[in-house]
């Protein structure tokens, strides 16, 4: 979406970087939950990336506004995954209506991608 947005092409490394570091959130939370509980590491290690991903995102385009959209979208689905599970009797339910409400937006933002780039 940033690519179609921004106007950059980020290179594939930059985005296994990206990737790696989205993996690396969950040996933090599971190395950290041993020391300091689920909660409190869930939210270091969420907070760590999103902070960690929003600044690489600033220093590849050099823009703020993008890169802090960026860190606040990756937070707000941080937060979205740790509260599914709180729901307990209905996580199920809850979870495929956010997808579904996720997915619909995606496709409702990218409907004119063909229009915008030949």
């Amino acid at each position: 979406m940033f690519e179609f947005v921004g106007g950059t092409r980020p290179s594939v490394a930059q985005y296994g970087l990206i990737g790696l570091s989205l993996c690396v959130f969950y040996l933090l939370l599971l190395s950290l939950s041993e020391q300091i509980g689920f909660g409190l590491a869930y939210l270091t290690s969420a907070a760590a990336v999103v902070g960690q991903a929003a600044i690489y995102n600033w220093a590849l385009l050099c823009r703020r506004i993008p890169a802090l959209t960026f860190g606040a979208i990756l937070a707000g689905l941080y937060g979205g995954l740790y509260g599914l599970p709180q729901l307990e009797d209905v996580a199920l339910l809850a979870g495929s209506l956010l997808l579904f409400a996720v997915l619909s937006l995606a496709m409702w933002f990218t409907r004119n991608l063909h229009r915008a780039r030949p």
